[in-house]
């Protein structure tokens, strides 16, 4: 786990996980988190919300988070990347990469609860509270 620690880029292996049971439980804990489903494919689950209030005073208008899902020996690996949107005036979205941070530690702390969550068979552990 990553408790305490700082993380660029979140990221878990969750080990006899199925891909359906991962992506139900993410899908469960971001929009708790006030993300909606964007996007979703074989390999990617995407979430959005809308940017926070320094995000917004930049410009940007939501916050973009991508898990990218990747099967291995070692379980199903999870790897993240997050992004800042700002829409331009032709419609065009202009992303800024979020590394570390406040955003990447919930978003970490959010995969090791879908990670105990699965190993304890559950779909419902109570989240973490942010420190």
């Amino acid at each position: 786990d990553s408790a305490g620690v700082a993380v660029a880029e979140p990221e878990v292996v969750i080990p006899e996980a199925g891909r359906t049971q991962v992506v139900d439980v993410l899908v469960e804990r971001m929009t708790e988190q006030g993300y909606r489903v964007s996007g979703v494919d074989d390999f990617h689950l995407q979430f959005e919300r809308p940017a926070g209030l320094t995000d917004r005073f930049l410009g940007y208008s939501s916050i973009r988070v991508t898990f990218m899902l990747l099967d291995t020996s070692a379980g199903l690996r999870v790897r993240t990347e997050m992004a800042s949107i700002r829409t331009l005036e032709d419609g065009s979205e202009e992303t800024v990469t979020l590394k570390g941070g406040k955003n990447a530690s919930e978003i970490q702390r959010t995969l090791d609860t879908v990670k105990h969550a699965i190993a304890a068979g559950s779909q419902s552990p109570p989240m973490p509270r942010p420190n």
